[in-house]
């Protein structure tokens, strides 16, 4: 198991006491719903079925303008009774038997734009006649049958729905709803991923799924509910969102300890946390995954498919085609990375390593190394906060033109790429997380920063909250004093350096990562917070049940809102100033788990 001091995670931002504390007793303790980029809350309101016509985001456009795009494909003036029936459509008073010719069209490219042209509404249907001509009529019931590649959503491409679930992975959520829909899950979208033990609430989108059949198979799933149904003509990718809303209840409190408690959300709504990447980035198998980012940038590469194999050594690697064939036959379709190194060493050799690791997929490749260029940040930050918490310090880095406490979005992270997809491993590592990828905001890879200088001490022109680090990489600057050669320093014991190679593949060097800049303190947003008295340890507290005001047992009621890519876990490390494994210590249970 990787510990917090492993990866870096070893200084605090106040000197609160903190309080002993355990979270996700039951999973309705965590609750999260996903912030959208205009700052607005995803909850799930309406599970009603619309209309094609009611969920459509984009409007129909009028009879006169479908009229006028007819004639435009056609080059002929259309008839005057098409402008009645149209009129007629739009107030309802056409009877479904009712049809209307238009043509004849020799044409068959004429014939399939006419047809396109009367897909932006909805309710009409067209199905070709003899001699080329089309009839158009009402779409289903008694009217003209839908062909097959029609849907509700006309010409948008998407149809977009709010998704709560509980106890499950987002992608799990997915595979299951596509399964019930026997499409493959690929064909959804989000903008991040959320954690497995909690209540969750985030946007889908799905490429032309109809509603009905969404909330039909929802409806068949033990913990996923759908909603908000609407149209769109835009797909949503993973960092599309402003951040996550967060309602936790912390358990298991000292019944005397009120004033600890009161003390330390004060404290940490006063000095924020430190933005630590958290131990959900370096995965939970028997090798995390920033220990296989610094083989791979070593050129090990065979302690390297070691580790992504959850192998103690590579002298534990199977040597021969029989034992990778009989471990490629254990080895699950969903682990992604161990299926394509195995294949890789079937095809090329049992101990051709460097080939094995290419064959993984990019993105997760370079998701090894982000774990790693995280490890670096994590520890660099402590080193630096170690020099000074309160007071920038000459040498220091901070954003040129200040935005406030986070990027030009409002995140706390600047510069990066967006091409990670979430994938999964047989070891545990999810290689995803709830909006925390090391790189994942869209700003400028030549991002202004700016050098602190005495003059800048005098004038106290910027302040803690700040303060920037680097993930290394080509295109950031290091600090100009000790925290920058922090960061050599740590390379050098790992025989890696920013500059050069030793190995000189293409795909594994620093000098090949672009970098990002990270805010060393985050600002959890909108903090609320109340101590709950309460008698029962396994009541629902986030729903208001058991709570009493004489109750022998304390808990707290904790909410907050973060960028995309911070950490709830840190902030409550910071607050209870406990680590991870505490946190989720066991508390004693009337019953079954919950």
């Amino acid at each position: 198991m990787v510990l917090e001091a492993d990866v870096g995670i070893v200084a605090y931002a106040n000197d609160a006491q903190g309080f002993a504390a355990t979270l996700k007793h039951r999973y309705s303790d965590f609750r999260v719903n996903e912030i959208r980029q205009d700052g607005g809350v995803v909850r799930l309101v309406d599970t009603t079925v619309p209309k094609a016509a009611e969920a459509r985001e984009v409007p129909l456009c009028s009879a006169q303008e479908l009229i006028q795009k007819l004639e435009s494909a056609t080059g002929k003036p259309a008839s005057p009774d098409l402008l009645d029936f149209l009129e007629r459509v739009k107030n309802g008073s056409v009877p479904s038997s009712e049809r209307i010719h238009l043509g004849p069209f020799q044409d068959k490219a004429q014939r399939t734009a006419v047809h396109g042209i009367f897909k932006a509404w909805p309710t009409l249907a067209t199905e070709t006649g003899a001699e080329g001509s089309i009839e158009l009529g009402l779409g289903g019931g008694k009217g003209i049958k839908r062909r097959r590649s029609e849907w509700a959503g006309g010409d948008a491409r998407y149809v977009k729905f709010t998704m709560y679930k509980e106890n499950m992975e987002s992608q799990a959520a997915l595979s299951l709803l596509g399964s019930k829909l026997h499409v493959s899950a690929k064909v959804f979208g989000i903008a991040g991923t959320k954690d497995k033990r909690g209540c969750t609430c985030q946007e889908v989108t799905a490429f032309r799924v109809d509603p009905g059949r969404l909330a039909t198979a929802a409806k068949q799933l033990r913990g996923i509910s759908v909603g908000d149904f609407s149209f769109t003509d835009e797909e949503l990718h993973l960092g599309q969102l402003g951040g996550n809303r967060f309602e936790l209840i912390l358990r298991g409190l000292s019944p005397d300890a009120e004033e600890d408690v009161k003390a330390a959300c004060t404290a940490l709504a006063a000095s924020g946390f430190i933005n630590y990447f958290g131990l959900q980035r370096f995965g939970s198998g028997p090798i995390p995954t920033h220990a296989i980012g610094r083989a791979l940038l070593a050129g090990q590469w065979d302690r390297a498919v070691a580790s992504i194999l959850g192998r103690a050594g590579p002298d534990v690697l199977p040597t021969s085609l029989q034992e990778v064939k009989s471990a490629l036959r254990g080895t699950p379709g969903f682990a992604v990375a161990e299926t394509a190194v195995l294949q890789a060493l079937l095809k090329h050799g049992a101990t051709n390593y460097l080939t094995a690791v290419q064959a993984i997929p990019r993105n997760l490749r370079t998701m090894y190394i982000h774990a790693y260029q995280s490890y670096l940040w994590n520890s660099v930050a402590s080193f630096r906060l170690r020099q000074s918490r309160r007071a920038l310090l000459v040498g220091d880095l901070v954003a040129q033109s200040k935005t406030g406490a986070g990027g030009p979005d409002g995140s706390q992270e600047f510069v990066g790429s967006t091409d990670q997809v979430p994938l999964h491993s047989e070891n545990g590592v999810e290689f995803t997380e709830p909006g925390a990828n090391a790189q994942e905001a869209a700003a400028p890879a030549n991002m202004a920063v700016h050098i602190i200088t005495a003059e800048d001490l005098d004038t106290r022109s910027y302040s803690m909250s700040d303060l920037l680090l680097p993930l290394p990489g080509s295109s950031v600057r290091l600090p100009e004093n000790a925290t920058g050669e922090e960061y050599a320093r740590l390379l050098a014991e790992d025989g890696l350096s920013l500059e050069t190679s030793a190995h000189g593949t293409a795909g594994f060097t620093l000098a090949g990562q672009t970098g990002a800049y990270r805010l060393v303190l985050g600002s959890p947003g909108d903090v609320e917070w109340e101590l709950l008295r309460h008698s029962a340890q396994d009541t629902d507290l986030a729903e208001g049940q058991g709570v009493e005001p004489g109750g022998a047992l304390l808990a707290l009621r904790l909410a907050f809102s973060l960028a995309p890519s911070s950490y709830a876990t840190m902030v409550v490390r910071e607050l209870t100033k406990q680590s991870g494994a505490a946190l989720h210590a066991a508390l004693p249970r009337a019953g079954p788990p919950v």
